[in-house]
């Protein structure tokens, strides 16, 4: 007898960025092997600088929201507290390109392809869960996303 297919569970939010951090661990240390392998050790550091701050972001916006959108009484002053720390963080993220930028051992390529890690895995890995049906957002059709949309069709009325 042959086991029924059961279908896969949608990715969650959540179940989504684990997905990304455990591929971005895995390309970082695939990335830091063949780096060593090959000797090119300022680049070796750069990228991983890059890539420690493009999942610090990615990291501290999932935290913030997390903590500023969960539904309740207080929702509207919560969104306000998200907005300032989302701001709050311009200034230190500045700082931090400033100081790395400014350092004798900076190197653009290691740093930009550090940096360049996280948002390349998490459009990746959103097209891959949309064409093989494992969306956070359900089952998409893909002539979905290309049809024009009437405005006037999909609006709420009041």
């Amino acid at each position: 007898m042959m086991p029924d297919h059961e279908e896969p569970s949608p990715v969650t939010p959540s179940r989504f960025l684990y997905a990304v951090y455990v591929a971005a661990g895995l390309i970082i240390c695939l990335g830091l092997v063949a780096m060593s392998l090959i000797e090119i050790r300022l680049l070796m550091l750069n990228f991983v600088i890059g890539a420690a701050f493009s999942m610090g972001l990615v990291r501290s916006t999932q935290f913030l929201v997390q903590q500023f959108l969960t539904p309740g009484d207080r929702l509207q002053q919560r969104r306000i507290w998200l907005m300032v720390f989302l701001l709050a963080k311009f200034p230190m993220i500045l700082v931090f390109l400033a100081l790395v930028s400014w350092s004798a051992w900076f190197d653009v390529t290691g740093f930009v392809i550090g940096v360049s890690l996280m948002p390349l895995l998490i459009i990746g890995y959103s097209l891959i869960s949309i064409f093989t049906g494992n969306s956070p957002i359900g089952q998409v059709d893909l002539m979905t996303l290309f049809e024009k949309q009437d405005p006037l069709k999909n609006s709420v009325r009041r």
